[in-house]
């Protein structure tokens, strides 16, 4: 499995300069950007650096020769970064209103497993935080994602819930 990042070029030292990350999984809903509001107000008081993470998978090309009827157009891989760059983007501009107080370091990342690119991203780091998401009844209180990243993360995991 490859992660590649695709923004931040100071990704490569962030491990480096010693300063504190809170890891925060963002894929736009309204769950995540809870959680990325409960991780900004944590940095303004610890002084701690933000990370937003946003993991999207580039789709491999299907072949539907089989059925009848035009054949889908798939998006290209640089199509996917982009539309993930400004989901990302347009998240941390809803939750972010001042950035000079907090120092914000949106990543957004090409990984088959967002699970596994989480709890990469989280090594090094004081905390991953996530929004809760329950998209089907057997997830249980806490959706899949969050119950894997309490599993295998090398940091401690923060399950922000639902506002309300």
């Amino acid at each position: 499995m490859t992660t590649t990042t695709m923004r931040s070029p100071a990704a490569e030292t962030r491990h480096l300069d010693g300063a504190p990350r809170i890891v925060v999984g963002v894929d736009g809903s309204e769950q995540s950007l809870h959680a990325l509001r409960w991780a900004v107000q944590r940095a303004r008081v610890s002084g701690e650096v933000v990370e937003p993470v946003y993991v999207f998978t580039t789709v491999a090309p299907v072949d539907f020769s089989g059925f009848a009827g035009p054949l889908p157009v798939q998006p290209s891989p640089e199509e996917l970064a982009a539309a993930a760059d400004t989901r990302l983007a347009d998240g941390v501009a809803t939750v972010v209103e001042d950035r000079d107080q907090v120092a914000i370091e949106p990543r957004v990342l090409d990984a088959p497993s967002p699970v596994a690119a989480l709890v990469k991203e989280a090594t090094g780091a004081s905390m991953l935080v996530l929004g809760v998401h329950r998209r089907h009844w057997m997830d249980g209180a806490i959706g899949s994602t969050a119950r894997a990243c309490l599993k295998h993360a090398p940091c401690p995991v923060v399950v922000v819930p639902a506002p309300g």
